[in-house]
């Protein structure tokens, strides 16, 4: 496929993507249906190579709506999908929440993903090159591993897939990052499927408002809503006629944080 027409600013790195994918004999995707895994499974498709496999991770940590989701992305865009089923939990590394959690939970993740991979294939993920300062202990894990990641080496960023999915009309692809549900937990937290579904119920209810791009953090029985700064207003208004559901779930208090949504505020 001729991609001489994409924004010129990222026809070089889209290129560098495509060579670097025709350097082996496939790929297996780590996939979790948000935006960059999804741009990177696209992106290998229209590349030409023959042998790619979207592989989605189902764990406690996984809302339904995602695990849906990734199905139904993978059905509209003919990827090659297996889900893989994992229970994260039993390992005290990952269910103690410690500050390395993260860490723990990739390194079983992807040593499953990795087992019975094909000689001359590689193991990837969606990591692009805005990731670069996020806090991200599962980073090491992959590295550790082998696993690769083509955007990065490509030198793709945030807004150059933003831009190719546009490109290639696929704006559906296009959202705000989907962190697992042990996110909302503070560090030292011992995290039970209970306390992950509460979350996830919570949320679901939030979204049902309307509201989009949130999170309820858990810190025993408050629930702490943060909402993108310029929404703060809006949610204040939304959230009233929600608060005694999301007390139901077994909160005393619903709060809304003044500061607003931001990433990684429980590491």
């Amino acid at each position: 496929m001729s991609i001489n027409h994409l924004p010129e600013k990222c026809v070089a790195q889209i290129k560098s993507l495509f060579e670097i994918f025709r350097k082996f004999e496939g790929i297996r995707i780590a996939f979790s249906g948000g935006m960059d895994s999804s741009f990177l499974a696209l992106a290998a498709k229209k590349s030409g190579i023959r042998n790619i496999e979207t592989h989605f991770v189902v764990s406690e940590l996984i809302t339904k709506a995602e695990s849906i989701r990734a199905r139904n992305i993978s059905e509209k865009y003919g990827f090659h999908f297996s889900e893989r089923q994992i229970s994260v939990l039993q390992d005290p590394l990952i269910s103690e929440n410690p500050a390395e959690r993260c860490y723990h939970c990739k390194k079983a993740i992807f040593s499953m993903l990795m087992e019975n991979l094909p000689a001359g294939w590689i193991l990837c993920d969606g990591t692009q090159l805005s990731d670069a300062d996020d806090h991200r202990p599962g980073k090491r894990a992959l590295k550790e591993l082998g696993v690769k990641s083509p955007l990065v080496e490509a030198g793709i960023d945030k807004r150059m897939i933003i831009d190719a999915l546009r490109f290639w009309q696929a704006s559906d692809l296009i959202r705000s990052p989907q962190p697992c549900l042990a996110t909302r937990f503070p560090v030292g937290t011992h995290i039970t499927d209970e306390l992950l579904r509460k979350i996830e119920a919570g949320e679901e209810i939030l979204k049902n408002t309307g509201l989009t791009n949130l999170r309820l953090r858990y810190h025993k029985d408050i629930a702490r809503i943060e909402v993108a700064p310029e929404n703060i207003e809006e949610a204040a208004g939304l959230m009233k006629g929600c608060v005694e559901e999301i007390k139901n779930l077994g909160f005393k208090f619903v709060t809304l944080d003044l500061a607003g949504y931001k990433t990684g505020s429980m590491n």
